[in-house]
């Protein structure tokens, strides 16, 4: 091991070995037409995986969500990366002044010696307007720090896939990094491990509104709810597409 080396421009690769998935397929698929639609996603392949020369069986390798990431994906790698740990139930409900349970829940993934109060107040701030009286200008201050077409497009695009464990699913949040720009208030949620996907064949496209004030309101708005059908209507449609249907309409596009 030696400190600063990468392979083909990553420094790091995530081994999956698939445990809940015995098809090996629910991220791979997931991932490839997460990308296909345009939405930052990890890649991910297939290896065989020896240990001292000891074949272990198939697995996948993925690519850290990281600062190289971040910039093949958005362009900029400079903000601020937060890894979250679930919570069990948590449904995005305001815990409070002290910042210790953001922290306890999202990870920082960089600017780690940095103060807690930068690091940590941004999110508080997030959940604290998340949770206030939706009044006329609860869509304002919530969208000062959280990108809300985007976390729209995310659960669409989760609940196309019948994801049960992701950012509305039946076990609370999980399985997402949460990013800001530097500078900025303002976040945006990366999609991670995705075994569990296809195995909530059984929802209808709003399952769990319920359970989620954040998601509900923002079906309450005309254009967010709006984002959310179309992105549904995009993903069945790439979906239904052979790949070369899928290179013809990028290269139309």
């Amino acid at each position: 091991y030696a400190r600063g080396q990468e392979f083909l421009g990553v420094k790091s690769l995530v081994l999956d070995n698939h445990w809940q998935d015995g098809s090996f397929t629910h991220e791979f698929l997931t991932m490839a037409l997460g990308a296909r639609l345009g939405i930052p996603t990890p890649r991910i392949s297939y290896c065989r995986l020896y240990i001292n020369n000891e074949l272990q069986g198939l697995y996948s390798i993925v690519e850290s969500i990281d600062n190289k990431f971040l910039s093949r994906t958005l362009g900029e790698s400079d903000g601020y990366l937060f890894s979250y740990q679930q919570k069990p139930q948590y449904q995005a409900e305001y815990l409070g002044r002290d910042l210790a349970p953001y922290k306890e829940m999202f990870e920082a993934q960089n600017h780690e010696k940095e103060a807690d109060t930068i690091l940590y107040a941004p999110i508080h701030d997030l959940f604290r307007e998340i949770n206030q009286p939706n009044d006329g200008v609860w869509r304002q201050r919530v969208n000062e720090y959280l990108d809300l077409e985007q976390f729209m497009t995310q659960a669409a695009f989760e609940a196309f896939v019948a994801e049960l464990d992701g950012i509305n699913g039946v076990y609370g949040m999980n399985n997402f990094y949460l990013y800001r720009s530097l500078g900025s208030k303002r976040h945006r949620l990366f999609m991670w491990d995705k075994d569990s996907a296809f195995e909530g064949v059984e929802w209808d496209i709003f399952s769990n509104r319920d359970k989620y004030m954040l998601f509900q309101r923002l079906l309450s708005f005309p254009d967010l709810r709006e984002t959310y059908l179309r992105t549904l209507e995009d993903a069945a449609r790439s979906a239904a597409e052979t790949s070369e249907d899928a290179d013809r309409s990028a290269g139309e596009s």
